[in-house]
């Protein structure tokens, strides 16, 4: 017979389950109802089993068998089960807080699913009750029995999800006590910015070698580079293939660290062991059984850290030696106030475990006591310039063949943007590091002033900036960075000498890059022929981007910086053009001395289209002439801009009152600017033309250009805008009518 223990206690789990509902969730938003109902079928179900109770001790000998089969026996262990689960997700322990108190109440909502499918199995439950007591047998309803053992299943999965949940829990627990820092989001970030097919070199080389590494000694591979030239992408890349490789062979583990300056708890060889263990003990389940046994009291107790590294450089060495490979990644192990002791403890591993096969990445070379190890073999890499290089050309090749512009340029033009960015990804961080040395005063840079170390800067920075190999471009590590440094409420704080004005910033870049242009070596090479010009490039970095950025960086029409501007703009009168000569040769070529001194400064910064230096001599010079011409062939600014599609210039000068209708002295008599802007499809310079020009008292030319030279003044503009990056001039114009392509202006 049953045991009557067995529904009485079942019966007495109700009231506890109406007092939590009652207590904690009654004042819920929305909530009241839903108590009121499952309140009411608490009791239904409890009176049930009230009545089976009372019945059973007076059932005459022809319902005994109702209630001393397995099958009713299921039932009630059902009913105690499903109980069990209620009071468990209604989670009855008592606090006196009344702020966990509010917390449950908020939380009915996400409860409240969970909840009612427990009711409606216990509804179930009754109605198979009730056919019990009411039947001749439970072999006449075939359906209940069905329906039972849906019941049981579906009781079975509730309490094998609650135990997974609250075996996460557990482990979620120790692993934030036990491994505070994770490496998953720096692999993400690293990547993500991995493109495909780039890294074979690698892939099928150093690391290929790595795992064929004969089984009776642990391995190392050791891969040097510069900061910022991949190492962490690269890395990332080799994680995800052995992550392939573990899944295919089944007997490999993986395990993987990152360590940073910008997170002061990476830098720490008890945390990158720490990390290295959870990562392990998901795949090694007796790992996590000791973790767990040693560490997770104290994870739920709050205690501090008390961990000794040697401890878990024991574990490690006991579980993972049972193992097949056990592949151990970690990044920048130089990147620490602490790096010997990071070194030392990954050597302990190396050295205790023969069946470890480890990748480690560094900006130095491998230390000597790696190499005088016996028990290690060391495989050394670098990040050569050669692998890097190919790298590169995959990433811009697959880049060009998706960009709509760029795709649909001639293959030469695509080969010129492939190598100008090679060129410039081989001088990694030298453009900021030149840029750093130069004092405001300085008239030359002697080789002895430079950083020796082209990670210098990166090192200093500890993590505030970051080189993105793939772009070539030096930012800041967070977005926050930039809010801090330029908020004025730090104005009156005690980091106050961090405080960047924005603008302020500009112009110090401006003095930089102006002081770099006129170095005194500048002033001579401009009497010098152009040939030597592409070397200056490698011998001075910040050459390429002082020379084409400086105006940009000019802000508020010039003021507070226009004496250091003017000065520059009047060396033109030296020999050859002086300083600001040689700019124009070497961002132009092919220019002579004299024309140079004879144009008007206006001139050639409306050409290059920079608007913040045209506004910036337009507010300053004072009695300038818009109108004074430029060029070999007598062009105005305004002219000049309009045919090189400036078209932002075009609308300043025209403001400004420039005469759009006059002509230059070049191809058919003459073409005006006002020509250009309609064959430039510009409806609203044309506009702006009109009205302007009729305020300041200027008339359309009536003369009409001859088509033929309508059709080659747009095959000339069309040549000209296929120039390379400095402005030159390599292409015939063989389409043009004999003689006309020797009259393309240069600028």
């Amino acid at each position: 017979m049953c045991d009557p223990i067995s529904v009485a206690g079942v019966a007495l789990a109700v009231p506890a389950i109406v007092s939590n509902l009652v207590t904690y969730y009654s004042d819920a938003k929305n909530a009241r109802s839903d108590i009121q109902q499952y309140v009411t079928d608490l009791f239904s179900f409890n009176g049930t089993l009230d009545y089976i109770e009372s019945v059973r001790t007076i059932q005459s000998a022809d319902d005994i068998y109702k209630y001393e089969s397995a099958d009713f026996a299921l039932l009630v262990k059902a009913s105690a089960e499903i109980l069990q689960n209620l009071q468990l997700a209604l989670d009855t322990k008592r606090s006196s807080s009344s702020l966990d108190q509010f917390v449950q109440r908020v939380t009915w909502n996400h409860k409240k699913k969970e909840v009612q499918g427990y009711f409606e199995r216990l509804e179930q439950l009754k109605a198979a009750f009730v056919t019990i007591m009411m039947g001749d047998s439970l072999n006449y309803n075939q359906a209940i029995l069905e329906e039972l053992s849906h019941l049981r299943i579906d009781v079975s999965r509730d309490r094998a999800a609650r135990d997974s949940i609250a075996s996460r829990k557990e482990r979620d627990a120790l692993v934030n006590w036990l491994a505070p820092v994770g490496p998953e989001s720096t692999h993400l970030t690293a990547y993500k910015a991995h493109h495909s097919d780039t890294g074979g070199w690698f892939r099928n080389g150093a690391l290929k070698t790595l795992i064929d590494c004969p089984e009776n000694n642990s391995a190392v591979l050791w891969l040097e580079g510069k900061s910022g030239s991949g190492k962490s992408t690269l890395l990332a890349s080799a994680i995800e293939h052995l992550r392939a490789y573990e899944s295919v062979t089944g007997t490999t583990a993986l395990a993987y660290f990152y360590c940073s300056f910008s997170v002061l708890e990476s830098q720490d060889p008890l945390n990158i062991l720490s990390s290295l263990l959870v990562q392990l003990s998901e795949t090694i389940t007796p790992l996590f059984q000791e973790l767990r046994a040693k560490y997770l009291p104290m994870a739920q107790e709050g205690r501090g850290r008390s961990i000794d590294l040697e401890v878990l450089v024991d574990i490690f060495r006991r579980y993972t030696n049972s193992r097949g490979f056990v592949f151990v990644a970690v990044d920048a192990i130089n990147e620490s106030e602490i790096p010997d002791k990071v070194n030392q403890m990954l050597l302990t591993l190396a050295e205790t475990c023969e069946n470890i096969r480890m990748i480690v990445t560094s900006t130095s070379g491998v230390d000597h006591a790696w190499l005088n190890n016996r028990n290690v073999r060391v495989l050394r890499y670098s990040m050569s310039a050669k692998a890097i290089d190919e790298d590169i050309r995959i990433y811009v090749d697959d880049y060009i063949a998706r960009h709509v512009t760029l795709s649909s340029l001639s293959q030469s033009l695509k080969n010129e943007i492939k190598e100008a960015i090679l060129n410039r990804a081989n001088g990694v961080l030298t453009e900021l590091n030149e840029a750093v040395v130069v004092d405001d005063d300085d008239d030359n840079l002697e080789d002895d002033a430079r950083f020796q170390k082209p990670d210098i800067l990166l090192r200093l920075g500890q993590g505030l900036f970051e080189y993105q190999t793939e772009t070539g471009l030096v930012s800041l590590s967070h977005s926050p960075i930039k809010t801090f440094v330029t908020s004025r409420r730090i104005k009156s704080t005690k980091v106050a000498w961090f405080w960047i004005n924005e603008s302020d910033a500009h112009q110090a870049i401006l003095i930089t890059c102006l002081t770099y242009l006129q170095f005194n070596r500048w002033g001579w090479e401009a009497t010098r022929s152009t040939s030597s010009y592409s070397k200056i490039a490698s011998k001075y970095p910040l050459m390429s981007y002082a020379a084409q950025c400086w105006p940009f960086h000019i802000r508020d029409d010039g003021h507070g910086s226009w004496s250091r501007i003017s000065a520059f703009l009047a060396t033109k009168e030296n020999p050859g053009g002086g300083n600001y000569g040689f700019w124009l040769k070497y961002m132009a070529g092919g220019l002579h001395a004299e024309i140079i001194q004879k144009s008007p400064s206006l001139y050639y910064a409306a050409s290059f289209g920079y608007a913040s230096l045209v506004t910036a001599i337009i507010a300053h010079e004072k009695d300038i002439d818009l109108e004074q011409r430029g060029g070999r062939y007598g062009s105005t600014a305004l002219q000049v801009a309009a045919f090189r599609r400036q078209r932002e210039v075009v609308k300043l000068l025209v403001e400004a009152g420039a005469n759009p209708f006059s002509l230059d002295l070049g191809l058919g008599g003459g073409i005006s600017s006002f020509f250009w802007a309609k064959e430039n499809a510009w409806p609203d310079v044309l506009e702006l033309m009109v009205r302007c020009g009729a305020a300041n008292g200027f008339q359309p030319n009536k003369r009409a250009m001859r088509d033929i030279y309508r059709d080659s003044a747009r095959r000339i503009q069309t040549v000209a805008m296929e120039q390379d990056t400095h402005g030159k001039i390599s292409r015939e114009v063989k389409s043009a009518p004999a003689g006309d392509h020797e009259r393309v202006p240069p600028l």
